[in-house]
């Protein structure tokens, strides 16, 4: 597992961190080592240099170099089933990239005007907090070197969310289903939860937030047959 952290955090605090998990499967790189290691791609260093979205960027091409698949994660998702038969269905895809769905466009609509990303103004709609890549290809490097031309200059809070969703809609449909990896407000008012047992994780966005504990609780409670 790779843990990314944003500039200027301390050894204390990355020190705290390892105590929790074993050295051996948790790697923590700090956003200075991964400007670093993308020191010869300047476009991309600015953009993360002037957005925390951008660094997201920069860190999930950093472990897309390692030739490998891998699963990203928001902080703010909770894991409620294992993913392995889900991630097994997505290496058997011919699609590469498969993110969560979302409620609506949740997109840098600056970013789409700009560089005429008419594919995303339509459904379906997709969220970053989620996403199975099991390659980035050449192509989609080149997809992403000219939206940061724009980037570089100018963007915002949705616009690393706004380069997957495109890469998503080029690629061909995820297999991220809504009902295994959740997204929504429904139950933003309800003692329960209304997703299904067999859910696989929700990403809390917004005015679900206080809700993580909740279903924390209740998962717990299913693993253990308790009504």
């Amino acid at each position: 597992m790779y843990v990314f952290t944003d500039f200027g955090t301390s050894a204390k605090v990355i020190d705290k961190i390892l105590l929790l998990y074993p050295k051996d499967k948790l790697h923590i790189i700090n956003a200075e080592s991964c400007l670093a290691y993308h020191q010869n791609l300047p476009d991309l260093v600015s953009f993360a240099k002037q957005n925390p979205m951008g660094l997201k960027l920069a860190a999930i091409l950093q472990i897309a170099d390692l030739g490998k698949p891998l699963l990203c994660s928001d902080t703010d998702v909770l894991w409620l089933n294992s993913p392995l038969q889900s991630i097994e269905q997505m290496l058997s895809d011919n699609v590469e990239i498969h993110m969560s769905y979302d409620l609506g466009p949740s997109y840098d609509f600056n970013l789409m005007q700009k560089a005429q990303l008419d594919a995303i103004s339509t459904q379906p709609y997709y969220c970053a907090g989620i996403m199975f890549i099991k390659s980035i290809s050449k192509s989609h490097r080149t997809m992403i070197d000219n939206l940061l031309q724009i980037l570089k200059k100018e963007s915002g809070h949705m616009s690393e969310q706004t380069v997957f969703a495109y890469l998503q809609k080029q690629a061909g449909a995820s297999l991220m289903l809504p009902e295994q990896y959740f997204l929504g407000y429904a139950d933003q008012f309800s003692l329960k939860p209304v997703f299904d047992q067999q859910c696989i994780a929700r990403h809390y966005v917004g005015a679900v937030r206080h809700l993580f504990w909740r279903d924390a609780f209740a998962q717990k409670m299913w693993q253990f047959n308790i009504n």
